[in-house]
């Protein structure tokens, strides 16, 4: 993992993710300059790269600016079962961002890839100092987790 530069070509690509974030779409364009302020761009050079193992603690969220990411459970004894393979302008790891808990499958890069990643504790900083930011937050990971009970 290597951290890289943000330029403007990568502020316009991740205020373009942003903006499909269902919480993060309705931020005002200073909230959304402390989320660029405070977001890192990591590039992982190869194939099989882990990103996150599953059972880890959800301590950030990525957002896909180049490569493919593929989402899996491991298993034991035989080969990882993959549940997406995710490209750029997507992102994942929200709900454990959100919900503070553990993570429930593992994240490899697929190739070299550039991830924007935005750390728990930067999220928890603008959370406190947005309240209506931290109402939807907590309406949107309500619906979720509710939505994950029917479907599971």
């Amino acid at each position: 993992m290597q951290d890289l530069l943000l330029g403007p070509a990568e502020i316009k690509s991740l205020s373009a993710i942003l903006r499909r974030i269902r919480f993060f779409s309705d931020l005002s364009s200073p909230d959304l300059e402390r989320i660029f302020d405070v977001t890192k761009l990591r590039g992982y050079a190869g194939r099989h790269t882990t990103i996150f193992r599953k059972g880890q603690p959800g301590d950030a969220l990525y957002m896909i600016h180049k490569g493919e990411v593929d989402i899996v459970l491991p298993r034991l004894l035989l080969p990882n079962r993959k549940l997406a393979r995710l490209k750029a302008g997507e992102f994942f790891g929200e709900m454990a961002l959100l919900r503070q808990a553990r993570r429930t499958a593992t994240a490899i890069a697929n190739g070299p890839a550039e991830l924007f990643v935005l750390s728990q504790t930067d999220f928890n900083d603008i959370v406190r100092k947005n309240p209506t930011f931290a109402r939807e937050l907590e309406r949107m990971a309500a619906r979720r987790a509710f939505e994950t009970e029917i479907s599971g």
